[in-house]
């Protein structure tokens, strides 16, 4: 199989741990419909969703989040004035189109002379290479303030952070994108070209040093000159130290220690609030899906802690005593049913994993540490737990947060307490190793250490596919390759004046598309983008992220509201006649459930019994079809969508594909 460069770039994106493009097992059409098969120019929906009646109740959900999926194509653009916080949509857009190959028409007498013609146009005017040796370019975006940091232990981190504010800077960088040219070993395009980014060449790189700025009063000469009343750039907050929470790729994490040692297993040494853990494995962060600190750990005998991103976990006290060795009797359930119900004796300043790593995902499930007891007045004996969730050290080089990804970290010292800076090491420069190599200052003295940048780079193949969605979850662009083929054909019209000869053209092209997203600005009537962001932002450099001109005004997106059912089941639509729909239709479930499938079968291209299903598609997932008819003359010259399976699983794989294909329109 040859594999031919064809752009090397960097991309503005976020990602997650997940596989990216659509999933290759969905039996699809060669086209798709476009925006406008879904949604009226006036953002009212154009469709009906018609579930069949015989239909399992599988269907029933996936038409539910088809109708979900359209309704987030919904909107009127509208002018308002600003007043307050705004939320604005930024529409979807082509924000790059690389140009990949055009040959213009070519004429040969012989088609190995039309191959060896059309090899020299790949790459805009390069010749054709099966080597992955020249760097043709590269295309920088950033993503602007993409992920959160909250710099402050507070009881409740997960609904603090979900309120939060962006305030941590991300960008992408897509080192190469490249085509796979299938099995036909052509040295041009056939149309049957996929796109997919190698391994180490996708970067997303967060940084949640929070700067700030005032104005000098005097003048300055040493790191970087500046003159009385201009604006001064320092560190306010240097990023991730022991008790903060932030996010990324979207997923929340708090900061239970910042560079340390680690050891996972049972009977683990002191790891808060001393941050002073033992271990043979260092690591830059050890972190944490949910923890209770301070005063929400304090419980008597008989009291109850509930812990986890979803309340995974209760935690009863059976126990506390103060005698002697001071220690807490516990008795811990998972609320999931998955782990056993455990009964732990844990001894004042040590911490045990309650059941290690139970389900195999390298992290310590639930960690529980006896901090300290308590007497009261009346007697009263209380115990301070503290209590740590999914605990996972992390160092460079890990894979982290998925297999699929390496992770790399940068970190700050404060040695003197004069300010923040790169740390001292050998040959000088930025310390991406992850781990900081404390200078003297550090070791005799006083010595701060956070974590300010987060990288994370692809260890597995993206795609191959037509289209790489990044990231799948929720995603901000969609890398689309396309082409338009005609031959290579011989010519037989005689009228023609290239008769008897080979004629080919072809152009392929990558388009760049953002996919759009909300962003909340707080702004008031006749500010500017200048005065939110305290520096120069001007509107042709973000042309779709807002309109703002000096009265206040914006263009946003007002939702649309549906108050006209648009499922239906084939019942009501064949009681009313096909020929009366009035809407292009998109049919949940195969011909033996659903009427108007039956009806349309023909024109639709799919079988019209289970037999002849199970014969072409198979079972199970493997089996989902995702039909697109442009025109039906059956109901009028609309078209028609068809979402199915040979059976309910089939279907659910479709309704699936189809919502991740809308999330990028």
């Amino acid at each position: 199989m040859k594999v031919k460069k064809i752009a090397a770039l960097a991309v503005g994106a976020a990602m997650l741990g997940a596989t990216m493009g659509f999933a290759s097992a969905v039996h699809t059409s060669d086209t798709l419909p476009a925006e406008d098969f879904f949604v009226k120019s006036d953002g009212t929906p154009n469709v009906k969703i018609v579930v069949g009646s015989q239909g399992a109740a599988q269907d029933v959900v996936a038409a539910a989040d088809i109708a979900v999926a359209i309704g987030t194509l919904l909107y009127n653009e509208k002018e308002v004035e600003v007043t307050g916080p705004a939320v604005f949509k930024e529409l979807p857009h082509v924000e790059e189109t690389l140009p990949v190959y055009n040959s213009g028409r070519l004429v040969a007498p012989d088609m190995t002379t039309l191959e060896s013609e059309a090899a020299n146009y790949w790459w805009n005017g390069e010749a054709y290479s099966t080597t992955y040796d020249n760097y043709v370019g590269s295309w920088y975006a950033d993503l602007g303030y993409y992920e959160k940091i909250l710099n402050e232990n507070v009881d409740d981190w997960i609904t603090e952070l979900d309120n939060t504010p962006y305030n941590a800077w991300a960008k992408v960088g897509i080192g190469a994108i490249l085509v796979d040219l299938g099995d036909e070993d052509k040295p041009y395009p056939t149309g049957d070209e996929l796109i997919y980014i190698p391994a180490g060449n996708f970067t997303y790189t967060a940084n949640y040093t929070q700067m700030d700025y005032y104005y000098a009063t005097s003048s300055y000469s040493g790191c970087c000159e500046y003159i009385p009343g201009e604006k001064v750039w320092y560190i306010a907050d240097p990023g991730i130290q022991a008790g903060d929470s932030f996010t990324f790729l979207g997923q929340k994490y708090h900061a239970v220690c910042v560079y340390g040692s680690y050891s996972a297993g049972l009977d683990l040494a002191t790891i808060c609030p001393t941050c002073e853990a033992i271990g043979a494995s260092p690591y830059v962060l050890l972190l944490a899906t949910d923890v209770i600190e301070g005063q929400d750990g304090w419980v008597s005998v008989g009291g109850t802690l509930t812990v986890g991103p979803n309340d995974e976990y209760t935690i009863n006290v059976l126990d506390i005593n103060i005698v002697g060795t001071e220690k807490v009797l516990l008795k811990v359930t998972d609320n999931t049913g998955v782990r056993p119900t455990a009964t732990v004796g844990i001894e004042q300043r040590s911490a045990m994993s309650i059941w290690g790593d139970y389900d195999g995902d390298g992290d310590d499930d639930l960690v529980i540490t006896l901090y300290s007891t308590f007497i009261g007045v009346q007697g009263n004996t209380q115990a301070r737990l503290l209590v740590y969730t999914d605990l996972k050290p992390v160092a460079s080089g890990d894979l982290w947060p998925s297999s699929d990804w390496v992770v790399s970290f940068h970190g700050l010292v404060n040695t003197d307490g004069t300010g923040w800076r790169e740390p001292t090491e050998v040959g000088d420069g930025w310390n991406w190793t992850g781990i900081i190599e404390l200078n003297s200052d550090c070791i005799t003295g006083t010595c701060e250490a956070a974590v300010d940048i987060i990288q994370v780079t692809n260890r597995k193949k993206i795609g191959p596919a037509k289209t790489l969605s990044i990231p799948m979850f929720d995603p901000l662009y969609n890398i689309t390759y396309s082409s338009d083929i005609c031959g290579p054909l011989k010519c037989e019209d005689k009228t023609n004046d290239d008769y008897g000869s080979y004629v080919y053209s072809g152009s392929a092209w990558i388009d760049i598309v953002k996919v759009g997203r909300l962003r909340t600005y707080n702004m008031e009537v006749g500010e500017t983008l200048n005065d939110v962001f305290g520096y120069p932002w001007t509107f042709d450099d973000y042309p779709y992220y807002m309109q703002l001109d000096d009265l206040g005004k914006v263009k946003t997106m007002e939702p649309v509201k549906v108050t006209t059912p648009i499922t239906m089941l084939d019942t009501e639509v064949m009681a009313a006649g096909l020929d009366s729909v009035g809407s292009n239709l998109i049919l949940v479930g195969g011909p033996v459930v659903n009427a108007v499938t039956a009806a349309l079968a023909g024109e639709l291209g799919v079988p019209s019994d289970y037999a002849g299903w199970e014969s072409e598609y198979g079972t199970g997932a493997e089996s989902a079809v995702v039909q697109y008819v442009e025109s039906s003359d059956t109901i009028g010259g609309y078209g028609v969508l068809l979402v199915a399976g040979t059976d309910r699983e089939g279907t659910k794989a479709a309704a699936e594909y189809l919502m991740e294909y809308l999330s990028g329109l």
